[in-house]
């Protein structure tokens, strides 16, 4: 978990490592300035894969970071942590806020209602994010996330690759809406299939949700949308099922690449390089109001089989050809 001492440290080395183009800023008034949230425990806020691609999407696009673009990239924790940082950004002028999940797309909206906003979020519509997809109006735009039909779809898959399995633990936070709880137990029941909810609100709720996973033990893992607090703890639960020999079910394929044994939903990374498109397009004028909300468009089915000998789990064969990549 992120301390108070260390995320204070990250956020002001962030400052200082942006102080001398927002000074050239400020000074010429050409360079444009986009403040990044996203959700880690890691106080150093290490790149990611989806963070490469946003910023290879603003270079396919002509902008060059650090000298034609500042982009500033933070990391949080916990809703505080949030809330600092997008007063900062709010502080600071900048021309662009990127929430790239559903918890800072949510706080960011009540933060500002003059900023533009760029957003990944799994239903923006029935979150109150937007009015419509097609005209989201006020200050907010960008893309709707995997939506939560496929919350079920990762339950059949679940199944083909456990026929056995009857328990299943389900991981949620703030990000999980009601229809995609509905999905959930929908499938659940249609597959005989008994669901274990965990409430995940803050890190600290995890270790207390392993100890009644202990005492109770599931035959498989899922975590049907990891936006806030999950997505920071992905690596804990990711360690904790492998190590108790249960197999996981995440929402795309970048949580595969760590170490998850399947993941199913849109890329992420062709996600975030459209968000770089919103960006391009909001700095040359367009406003949020008037660029509709795109959904995702690229599904990929990937499967660790690193993990799937590592857990003792032999994969059905069906499954492996249904699959977009396969991690050996």
């Amino acid at each position: 978990m992120m301390d108070r001492r260390a995320f204070l440290l990250s956020a002001l080395t962030g400052s200082l490592l942006s102080a001398p183009l927002a000074a050239e800023a400020q000074q010429t008034g050409k360079v444009p300035r986009v403040g990044s949230v996203a959700p880690s425990s890691d106080p150093e806020c290490k790149v990611t894969r989806m963070w490469e691609a946003f910023l290879q999407g603003l270079r396919d696009r002509g902008w060059v970071p650090g000298q034609t673009i500042i982009v500033d990239r933070r990391c949080y924790a916990t809703a505080d942590q949030l809330r600092v940082i997008l007063k900062e950004f709010i502080d600071r002028r900048v021309d662009v806020i990127v929430a790239g999940n559903s918890a800072a797309a949510e706080a960011a909206k009540s933060a500002t209602k003059t900023i533009s906003i760029v957003v990944l979020h799994n239903d923006p519509v029935g979150a109150g994010i937007v009015a419509s997809l097609a005209h989201p109006g006020g200050n907010i735009t960008g893309l709707s996330s995997t939506p939560p039909e496929m919350a079920g779809k990762r339950l059949e898959l679940l199944k083909q690759m456990t026929p056995h399995a009857s328990r299943v633990a389900v991981f949620y936070d703030s990000t999980a809406g009601p229809r995609t709880r509905e999905e959930m137990e929908t499938a659940a029941r249609t597959l005989s299939l008994t669901l274990r909810r965990l409430e995940i609100r803050a890190p600290a709720d995890l270790a207390s949700a392993f100890d009644s996973l202990v005492k109770k033990r599931p035959d498989a893992v899922v975590v049907p949308l990891a936006g806030g607090v999950l997505f920071s703890m992905r690596r804990r639960i990711i360690d904790w099922a492998n190590q108790n020999r249960l197999p996981t079910m995440f929402p795309s394929g970048f949580y595969v690449s760590e170490g998850a044994l399947v993941g199913y939903g849109e890329d992420l990374g062709d996600s975030f390089r459209r968000l770089a498109i919103y960006v391009d397009k909001i700095l040359k004028g367009a406003k949020p109001e008037d660029l509709p909300i795109e959904q995702p468009s690229k599904f990929e089915l990937v499967i660790n089989l690193k993990t799937a000998k590592a857990i003792g789990l032999a994969i059905p064969p069906s499954l492996l050809q249904q699959a977009d990549q396969v991690i050996e």
